[in-house]
């Protein structure tokens, strides 16, 4: 019988991004030749995305992660976005015997904290970059949408544009920074600070010690599924 593989499907604000032996951007990009044990963390409703599943695969078996039920990290709140805990699962998982900061450079950009002994220590959550440049110029009639321009370097700016983008991007910038701080402050001097997320490119040389990797849902979901990844 043929080994079913396993199938992670990130269903964030904005899209959805689905994992196997490497991301995929779509259920059409995924081999249809194989059976699946898939794995969903849904910030957003999973209804659509499961129906397109099981017409264009075979799914074995399917789960929807449900932060409240799993024992693995304690502390959790009621309402805290399963995503934010699975990625601190993931990061747990990765850097064994370390306090763990998760920052999340994506819709929001959000910040998660854990300690080495699995216990939610708390976080902060804000418009994220993209957002807030959309924002700007949804709000404010005289402003372009400048959110698929890259950001620009801290200098001050001789254009209307590039003060939008200098500005937003160092705004971002100085709030994560001011979170990193609060959150050390909570952690043990062994910790481990990790981003993520599709503007964490833009982010990830600019802090000390900062780990950037996209792959916390194949450790997180390793670790509260048998069989292991295929």
């Amino acid at each position: 019988m043929q080994k079913a593989h396993r199938l992670i499907i990130d269903i964030g604000n904005t899209r959805v991004k689905y994992y196997a032996d490497k991301l995929f951007s779509s259920v059409d990009e995924l081999p249809q030749n194989q059976s699946y044990k898939v794995n969903i963390i849904a910030s957003s409703e999973p209804d659509e995305v499961i129906k397109e599943l099981e017409a264009k695969l075979k799914i074995e078996n399917l789960e929807i992660f449900d932060p409240q039920q799993q024992d693995y990290l304690t502390g959790v709140y009621p309402g805290l976005g399963a995503d934010r805990v699975a990625k601190l699962i993931g990061a747990l998982e990765k850097f064994p015997g370390s306090d763990v900061i998760v920052v999340d450079f994506g819709t929001a950009t959000n910040m998660s904290v854990a300690s080495k002994d699995r216990k939610f220590l708390g976080g902060f959550i804000s418009l994220g970059l993209q957002a807030s440049l959309q924002a700007l110029g949804k709000n404010c009639q005289a402003l372009d949408d400048l959110s698929d321009e890259q950001p620009l370097a801290l200098d001050l700016a001789q254009s209307t544009q590039d003060a939008i983008l200098a500005g937003t991007y160092s705004g971002h910038l100085a709030m994560v920074d001011e979170w990193l701080e609060a959150a050390q402050g909570l952690c043990s001097n062994d910790v481990v600070k990790i981003c993520i997320g599709g503007d964490a490119k833009y982010f990830a040389n600019l802090f000390d010690h900062i780990v950037e990797d996209n792959e916390l849902l194949f450790a997180a979901m390793t670790a509260l599924n048998e069989p292991s990844l295929a």
